[in-house]
Formats: C-alpha cells, structure tokens, sequence
C-alpha cells in the first residue's frame, strides 16, 4: 500500500496554520488565570456576606420561637416576677421539664429550697379545673453546656467569656441551652469545639418588685460567640436592652408587646 502524501499538499499546511492560530498561547493562558484569581477576590468577601446574613436572619427566627414558647409558658403558669429573676439566672429549662433537671452538674450555687419550691409548685401539670399550669414540652433543647450563674455574673456566662474578662469561674453549672447558628465555630486550642447559645438577660434590680424582671431579654451572641450586651444596657425609658457589639436581643417579655 502506498504511502498518502495529503501531509505533503497546500491543503493540510492551511488547515495546521489554522490550528495554531486557535490554540492558546502561555501569555494569554496566565492572563485569563489572573483574571479569574481577581475574580475570586472580589467574590469570596460578598460570599461571607452573604452567609453571615443568613445566620443572623436563621438566628432572629429562632429567638422567635423561643419567644412565643416561653410566652406561652408564662401564661400558661402565671410565672411570678421571682420565678422570672430565677429564669434569668438558670436559664429556661421550664419550657423543657417541669421538674429542676437532676441532670445539672457542677458545684456552683444552685437554686434554694424554697425558691425552687415555689416555682416548681407553678410548673405543675395542667389543671383544667384552674385553667393553669405546665402544658409543656414547648420547645426542645439542643445541648447542655457549663455556664456561669453567679448573681454577679449575669447572662450564663461560657468559659470564653470569662477568659475574655480575665476572670475565673465560681459558679458553673452544667444546664440546658439552645445553640445558635454559629454554634461549635469556636476552637478552645485543645482540639475541642465550643458551643455558642442564646442566653437570658434580667435588667438591674431584676426579681424585687413587679418591674424589671418582667423585661426579660434573650440574647444571641453573634459571630464572635462572646456576650456583649449586660444589663448596664438597659433602657428604662425604652423598656428594652440596647444590643452592643454583634448581639442580637429580642424582649421575652412584657406579654402584652
């Protein structure tokens, strides 16, 4: 069989002429590479945007449902401004159990006898007769995790911050909490995640009288997992907390707002 000689005609020197003309050179490929990394530049930052927004609005629908659960709480067991003092300090493990969790750890104060008597005597079973009383599970909890709830120490403080303040833990007490969105985004530098959850806030003075402790607020503590807010940020002629930092806070209460 004889060789072709087609490589050897006019034809296919134009048709490989045209070939190199399509491909890419080195030069353009390195330009179209930076072009792309300059792209992704400017992308990646909006991105992150964008995702924090998402937690924050996901963060804002949560504090949302606590809310009306731990409403629904109070009207449905006629919580006392102390039984809400006590809420501030521990947290709202009522919308759980009726009961003080034997689960809770630790070596910290726990409520006296007579305080949690008389809250748990108004977490009783619903009565239909009285039309009162804990109709509950209203909302699940998520996590438990060690707390500080030092009377000095409000908003169920985490070990991250303490370390922030400097100060060191009195009174940890392992409790229920609900995580948030940006929950185990925090290393410890032990290999160990950390978990970030909505925490409870009383005004100054919370507990005595009819007033303040009737404006509990919830707070979550953001993309820097630290509590920013303290009840020195209450309003007194607002009724509400003014968020500092990265928090957002949602009044539980007055009922009526």
């Amino acid at each position: 069989m004889r060789p072709s000689r087609r490589r050897n005609t006019p034809a296919f020197a134009a048709a490989c002429t045209r070939r190199a003309r399509h491909a890419f050179s080195l030069m353009e490929l390195v330009v179209v590479v930076a072009i792309l990394g300059v792209l992704a530049l400017l992308l990646l930052p909006g991105f992150g945007d964008t995702t924090e927004d998402a937690r924050r609005q996901a963060a804002l629908s949560e504090m949302r449902t606590i809310q009306t659960a731990f409403r629904r709480l109070c009207n449905d067991c006629q919580l006392t401004p102390d039984d809400l003092a006590l809420l501030g300090r521990y947290g709202l493990w009522p919308l759980q159990q009726n009961t003080w969790p034997t689960a809770f750890a630790g070596a910290g104060s726990q409520p006296t006898d007579s305080e949690m008597t008389a809250l748990v005597g108004r977490l009783a079973k619903w009565d239909e007769e009285r039309l009162r009383g804990w109709r509950g599970p209203y909302t699940g909890f998520e996590a438990a995790a060690p707390v500080e709830t030092a009377t000095a120490r409000p908003g169920q403080l985490s070990a991250t911050d303490l370390a922030k303040s400097g100060a060191t833990a009195t009174d940890r007490i392992t409790l229920p909490v609900f995580t948030d969105p940006w929950s185990d985004r925090y290393s410890h530098g032990n290999g160990t995640t950390g978990l970030t959850y909505y925490r409870v806030l009383l005004p100054p003075t919370g507990g005595t009288g009819d007033g303040p402790a009737r404006h509990l607020a919830l707070v979550c503590t953001g993309g820097n997992g630290l509590l920013d807010t303290s009840p020195s940020d209450y309003d007194t002629n607002s009724a509400q907390f003014t968020a500092q930092g990265d928090d957002l806070v949602l009044r539980l209460l007055p009922l009526e707002n």
